[in-house]
C-alpha cells in the first residue's frame, strides 16, 4: 500500500505533470474498486491514500471521455481480454491528464498499468474522442451505439479493427518512451514489425492474384467451346480446357482461404505486438517493485504481474504458432497447385503446335493462360518468401521468450 500525499494543484486548465518514465500502476476488484495505487498514480491524480482506498476508479474518469470507448474497454474484459486505450482521466483538483492504459483481467479483479502518451497518435485520437463525444451529447446516443461510431473512425484512420488500432498505438508509445529515454526498441519489437511488414507484402501479392482472375476468367471456356468447334482432332484440347478451369477455381479458393488466413494471422501478429509492448511495461513495474523496500508490495503485487507475464507467453505464442503454420502450409498447396497449372500448360501448347493453323484462336488464348501462370508464379514466389519470414521471425520469438520465461522463473524463485 502506497501513503504518497499529493502535491498541490496548479491551474485547472493546465494538465498535470508527470513525466515520460514514470508508470502508474493500480490494481482494482471486479467491480473496479481500488485496491491498490503506486505513488505515480495518487500523486498525480491528487488523491491520498486515504480516499482513493476502497473508492471506485471512475472516480478519475474525466466527462470529456467517450462512454463509447468504456464500452470497448469493458467488453473486452469480461471476455477475459487485455486492452490498451487512450484515456484522459481528472485529478481532484480538476486538472487533465492523459495516459494509455494497458488494462488486464486477473484473479479477482483488474490491473492496470499506464504511461505517458507521446507519440504522434495523440492529438488524432483526440479529435476523434471531441467529435464522438459531441455525437454522444447530441445524438443521447447508447454506448454501444456509440461504439460503431467510434469503430468507424478508427477504420477511417486506416485500422482494420480496434484491436489493431491499440497494438499500434501501444507500440508508438513504447517506441516513444524508449526514444525519450535513450533506450532502443525492443527486439521483440522490431521481429513483429517485420512480421507486419512481411504479411503486407503477402496481401498485396494476394491482391494482384485475384486481379489476374478477372483477365482470364472465360479463357478456359473459350478454349473449350474452339475444341468443340474442331471437333475429334481437338479432344485433347477439351481436356486441357477443363483441367485448366479446375486448376484455376482450386487456385482461385485457395487465395479466398489465403485472404482469410492473412486476417486471422494479422490479428495474431498484433496481439503479440501488444504483448511485447504491454510485457516490457509490465516488467519495469515489477523493476520498480523489486527495488523498493516494502517487501509486501513485492511479493503481492509482483506476484500478479510476473504471473501475467507467464501467461501472455503460453498463450498468445501458442496461437501465433498455429495460425503461422497453417498460413505455410496454405503457401505450399497453393504453389504444388501451380506447378500442376505449369504441367498443363505444357501439354496444351503441344496440342496447339499440332493442330497448327485450324485451332483458331487457341494460341491468343494459351498466352492469356501463360501470362497469368507466369504472374502468378512471381507472386506466390514472393508470398513464399515472406512466409519463410514470418515463420523465422516467429521461431526468433519462441526461443526469446522461453529465455525470458526462464528469466521470470529464476526471479521469482530468488
Amino acid at each position: 500500500m502506497s501513503n504518497a500525499t499529493p502535491q498541490s494543484s496548479g491551474t485547472r486548465e493546465e494538465e498535470v505533470t508527470f513525466e515520460p518514465h514514470e508508470l502508474f500502476f493500480s490494481r482494482t476488484d471486479e467491480r473496479g474498486v481500488v485496491l491498490f495505487g503506486n505513488d505515480v498514480f495518487l500523486r498525480t491524480s491528487h488523491y491520498p491514500w486515504e480516499e482513493m482506498s476502497g473508492a471506485p476508479h471512475k472516480i478519475v474518469r474525466h466527462p470529456d471521455m467517450p462512454r463509447a470507448v468504456f464500452w470497448i474497454l469493458w467488453e473486452a474484459l469480461k471476455a477475459g481480454t487485455p486492452i490498451g486505450a487512450y484515456i484522459k482521466n481528472r485529478a481532484k483538483n480538476g486538472q487533465p491528464y492523459w495516459v494509455f492504459a494497458i488494462i488486464t483481467p486477473i484473479s479477482g479483479g483488474y490491473l492496470s498499468v499506464r504511461l505517458k502518451p507521446l507519440s504522434e497518435l495523440k492529438p488524432k485520437v483526440i479529435e476523434v474522442y471531441e467529435r464522438i463525444r459531441a455525437k454522444e451529447n447530441a445524438e443521447k446516443l447508447e454506448p454501444q451505439a456509440s461504439a460503431a461510431l467510434f469503430l468507424e473512425e478508427i477504420k477511417a484512420l486506416g485500422f482494420r479493427d480496434y484491436p489493431t488500432f491499440m497494438a499500434h498505438a501501444l507500440s508508438k508509445e513504447v517506441e516513444a518512451r524508449n526514444t525519450f529515454m535513450t533506450r532502443t526498441d525492443n527486439p521483440a519489437m522490431t521481429r513483429y514489425r517485420n512480421m507486419l511488414d512481411a504479411l503486407s507484402r503477402i496481401e498485396a501479392s494476394s491482391t494482384k492474384i485475384v486481379a489476374g482472375f478477372a483477365n482470364i476468367k472465360t479463357s478456359p471456356i473459350n478454349m473449350g467451346v474452339v475444341a468443340a468447334q474442331m471437333g475429334q482432332q481437338a479432344l485433347p484440347l477439351s481436356v486441357i480446357s477443363q483441367s485448366f478451369s479446375d486448376m484455376i477455381e482450386e487456385i482461385r479458393n485457395g487465395i479466398a482461404t489465403f485472404v482469410a488466413r492473412a486476417d486471422t494471422v494479422a490479428a495474431e501478429i498484433h496481439n503479440g505486438l501488444f504483448v511485447t509492448c504491454a510485457n516490457q511495461i509490465q516488467n519495469e513495474v515489477i523493476d520498480i517493485f523489486e527495488a523498493g523496500d516494502d517487501t509486501a508490495v513485492i511479493e503481492a503485487e509482483g506476484k500478479f504481474l510476473s504471473e501475467l507475464e507467464e501467461r501472455y507467453l503460453q498463450s498468445g505464442l501458442q496461437h501465433m504458432v498455429e495460425e503461422i503454420t497453417q498460413f505455410h502450409n496454405t503457401c505450399k498447396r497453393l504453389t504444388r497447385t501451380l506447378s500442376g497449372l505449369s504441367v498443363t500448360s505444357i501439354i496444351g501448347q503441344i496440342e496447339s503446335a499440332r493442330i497448327g493453323q485450324q485451332g483458331g484462336g487457341i494460341d491468343d488464348i494459351m498466352r492469356q493462360l501463360d501470362g497469368f501462370q507466369e504472374r502468378t508464379r512471381k507472386e506466390l514466389a514472393s508470398i513464399q518468401d515472406d512466409s519463410n519470414i514470418l515463420r523465422d521471425a516467429l521461431e526468433h520469438e519462441i526461443a526469446s521468450a522461453r529465455g525470458v520465461d526462464a528469466g521470470t522463473q529464476k526471479r521469482r524463485a530468488g
